[in-house]
């Protein structure tokens, strides 16, 4: 007989991304809601509960998925774009009933390269003779698509101290920053929150 596990730290809620995320195709959908081995389904639920559970005091791979069995992420189609819906989702991932930037800004991450591997990499035969060069061109093009590669700069450091001679002094290092007016603040955001 079955039994129905009530996790009293799972959580329900619907999220959209902070960026743009262009709008997915009925193809894609359905690939990514397909639950058969061709399908991403499961690919995609457990990369996504992977990602809701960052922080756990547990890494255990096969304790997570057990804890969260019931745990699913659905695709919800509006006219501007998608959200995600995660229902039985780790409650670690939410304060306050919203889920935290960083993992929001992961989970569309994790849904942006899901779809681009399967499309791109896997779909197009890139792999099927186990080729070494072909392996790393793949990788080349799974982290070009990520953004990883990107050669912007840093973030810019900027004192947030009320002595303004020595925050002009000390701007060229954080260190020197933080010692001279005890906070660093850093004026620009990371690729993901920017929208990239």
């Amino acid at each position: 007989m079955d039994t129905t596990v009530v996790i009293a730290d799972a959580v329900d809620a619907r999220v959209g991304p902070l960026g743009s995320l262009e709008n997915l195709s009925q193809a894609e959908i359905a690939k990514l809601l397909d639950t058969s081995a061709q399908g991403l389904y499961p690919l995609f639920r457990n990369c996504a509960l992977a990602v809701l559970n960052a922080g756990s005091d547990s890494d255990n791979a096969h304790e997570i998925m057990e804890r969260y069995r019931s745990f699913t992420v659905q695709i919800v189609r509006h006219a501007w774009g998608i959200k995600l819906q995660v229902s039985n989702a780790p409650a670690a991932a939410f304060v306050d009933g919203e889920m935290i930037r960083g993992i929001k800004e992961h989970l569309f991450a994790v849904l942006r390269d899901v779809i681009y591997t399967a499309n791109e990499i896997v779909g197009t035969g890139r792999l099927e003779d186990g080729n070494p060069a072909a392996i790393t061109n793949a990788l080349f093009h799974i982290l070009r698509n990520a953004r990883v590669l990107d050669s912007s700069p840093g973030p810019t450091w900027r004192c947030a101290g009320a002595d303004t001679r020595s925050a002009r002094a000390n701007t060229s290092t954080p260190s020197a920053s933080a010692t001279s007016s005890g906070s660093v603040a850093s004026t620009s955001a990371p690729a993901a929150a920017q929208g990239r």
